[in-house]
């Protein structure tokens, strides 16, 4: 009788054994299947670049980002920093070298750029008008009016100016400047 139970208690046991060895074969199946297809979906990121204009919105599919993402990234900075005044410029520079991978280069070229400024209370506006993107190289080319105004003069003295901005797009998804420079007629 009890070889009888001990056979019957094998038996089930060896049964219970088989179906967790099915049920393990099944998830394993299913998480291999769940792998393929997340590894195989594009990721789908919408950027809100500004607070001020949150309709103005861009996809990302991957890792392309749209060429109307760069241009507007290089507007805001480039605008933001260049309309400025004696006042405002430690503020201006100290917000713009946050979004820079390299702060300590990029001040240096930022004090040559607004050595004038100090000296002689000169106030600056930079409206960006047109642009060249070049990927490979990860640079944006701006082109724009720059307003200079001397002391309390409501007249303006107005010209071109090209400047070149670069990125970089971190691991975290995070689109830094790289480097600042202006092209002049001499380069």
């Amino acid at each position: 009788m009890l070889l009888k139970f001990q056979k019957v208690a094998v038996s089930d046991l060896l049964k219970q054994r088989n179906f967790a060895y099915v049920v393990c074969v099944f998830f394993m199946i299913m998480n291999a299947v769940f792998a393929v297809c997340f590894l195989k979906k594009s990721n789908h990121v919408v950027i809100i670049p500004s607070l001020s204009e949150p309709q103005k919105s861009y996809s990302i599919d991957g890792k392309h980002i749209s060429d109307n993402y760069y241009v507007d990234w290089a507007y805001q900075h480039l605008g933001n920093l260049f309309t400025v005044n004696p006042l405002s410029f430690a503020y201006k520079k100290k917000t713009f070298l946050q979004w820079s991978l390299s702060a300590a280069r990029l001040e240096d070229d930022l004090d040559k750029l607004f050595s004038l400024l100090k000296k002689d209370r000169v106030s600056t506006a930079f409206y960006p008008e047109s642009y060249v993107l070049h990927r490979k190289k990860k640079e944006i080319e701006v082109r724009g009016r720059f307003l200079t105004y001397f002391g309390k003069s409501n007249n303006p003295v107005l010209r071109e100016r090209t400047f070149v901005m670069g990125w970089k797009v971190l691991s975290n998804g995070m689109t830094a400047i790289s480097s600042l420079k202006e092209i002049t007629d001499e380069n």
